[in-house]
């Protein structure tokens, strides 16, 4: 499993590396990097730590190091309870009684694997206040194309944040930031575990709108939103993250009618036997199979291998909703008799959820594979009309959610977005060896 998703963001870095702009700065020059951090209220950020993290290409990928859910600079510095060990390794600053804070590096460490300009991340967060599950955070990524840089300041961001469950959705809103944060935000609902492992994130969303709650299923934890605004800076641009506080929610719509119904995963062509099994026991963030029962693939393999996972619903059921976590690309399919199969619908994104056409389909059997990995599959959810027959007690779901429309997608900057990445494999390193060959055959500039 591991082995497949390292493939598939490898080829979604690889691809960015190729095209990442030329650096301005010679290898030999020391390069400055400084700025200054304001509090929410606009004042000096006095005492706080600022990290300076170089985003991964694809050579650090493929060299072993792995980050995964979350941009490297928030998971080190974005303020939650988990910090990957390579975090130990990226530096960091204090800002001064002026708020200010400043970093010194070689020319030649602002540059990627094939000699363009890395993006960093320059990451600072608050400690939680008293309400909050996690205190916010602000991430400004850019490239560092001069040796004398002045940031774009840092500002933190705390508005106030409400989550009001309401039936079949769930209402959240917040105060939008000022114009100097970067203006015209566009915003992302997160919902996490107590890990900070996401759960779902609503892309697009805006404050007081109504989100689906049968994405969140009863899942508990912490929600906060993100602002994603961009500023100009010296020979670039800087794209900042801003990320409220997290706040305590609790999932409002209750576990879907496919809860504890038989399951299975295959990794092969053949399909699984159907019992008890990880894929539908209300786990959204942890592989439903472990890591050493999944196939290994060798790099560069474009394709993941056949197989699927499946849930038997005990009857057929007019399925409205199939929610699935781990397979980024994937079909979903239904079937009455399990011998002949109606395709629902491809997951747009990792988590994602597809409805069927027309709203709803006649389906016992719920299958879905064909993307980023069957054996990367957390969680195949299924939401029908009324609860199934045999289910769990209080495992009926509740109606779509008013309007109609497709299930939001769950891509923002920093979330493990993989939905193109198997098919980008074979471009990637080509365009990748293309830039190479370039590179050699004219003058850097």
């Amino acid at each position: 499993m591991v082995g497949r998703t390292r493939v598939a963001v490898v080829a979604v870095a690889a691809a960015a590396t190729a095209c990442a702009p030329a650096s301005r700065v010679a290898p030999a020059a020391t390069v400055a990097v400084h700025g200054v951090v304001h509090a929410p209220d606009g004042s000096p950020a006095v005492g706080l730590r600022v990290g300076l993290v170089k985003q991964l290409d694809a050579g650090e990928l493929l060299g072993g190091v792995f980050v995964i859910g979350v941009s490297l600079g928030l998971a080190c510095f974005g303020g939650g309870p988990a910090t990957p060990d390579i975090c130990s390794h990226q530096p960091s600053s204090v800002t001064g009684r002026d708020g200010r804070f400043r970093f010194s590096l070689n020319g030649g460490d602002t540059q990627n694997s094939l000699g363009r300009a890395s993006t960093f991340s320059v990451v600072t967060s608050l400690p939680a206040a008293a309400g909050e599950l996690i205190g916010p955070s602000t991430s400004e990524d850019l490239e560092l194309q001069a040796t004398d840089l002045e940031v774009p300041a840092l500002r933190l961001w705390r508005p106030p944040v409400a989550v009001a469950p309401a039936g079949a959705t769930v209402g959240v809103s917040w105060t939008a930031p000022a114009a100097d944060y970067g203006g015209s935000p566009a915003y992302g609902v997160r919902f996490q575990d107590a890990a900070t492992l996401p759960i779902w994130t609503f892309a697009g969303a805006h404050p007081g709108g109504a989100l689906d709650a049968r994405l969140l299923e009863d899942s508990h934890g912490g929600a906060l939103v993100e602002a994603h605004t961009e500023m100009p800076a010296t020979g670039t641009s800087a794209r900042f993250t801003y990320r409220s506080a997290a706040v305590a929610y609790r999932g409002g719509a209750g576990a879907p009618p496919s809860r504890g119904r038989p399951c299975g995963i295959s990794t092969g062509p053949e399909p699984p036997a159907l019992r008890s099994c990880a894929l539908t026991d209300g786990d959204l963030v942890h592989p439903a199979l472990p890591a050493a029962a999944a196939p290994s693939v060798p790099a560069g393999t474009p394709t993941a291998p056949a197989g699927h996972g499946e849930v038997d619903m005990g009857a057929a059921v007019p399925v409205t909703l199939v929610v699935v976590r781990g397979c980024a690309g994937c079909q979903v399919e239904g079937s009455t008799d399990g011998a002949s199969w109606t395709a629902m619908g491809t997951v747009p994104g990792e988590p994602g959820a597809v409805e069927p056409p027309g709203g709803r389909a006649v389906a016992r059997y719920v299958r879905t594979g064909g993307g980023s990995g069957p054996t990367a599959l957390r969680e195949l959810s299924v939401w029908t009309t009324a609860a199934v027959t045999g289910a769990p007690a209080g495992a009926g779901g509740p109606a779509p959610p008013p309007g109609g429309g497709g299930a939001p997608s769950a891509t923002a900057p920093g979330t493990d977005y993989r939905p193109l990445a198997v098919g980008l494999v074979a471009l990637a390193l080509a365009v990748a060896a293309l830039t190479v060959v370039l590179g050699r055959r004219r003058p850097t500039g």
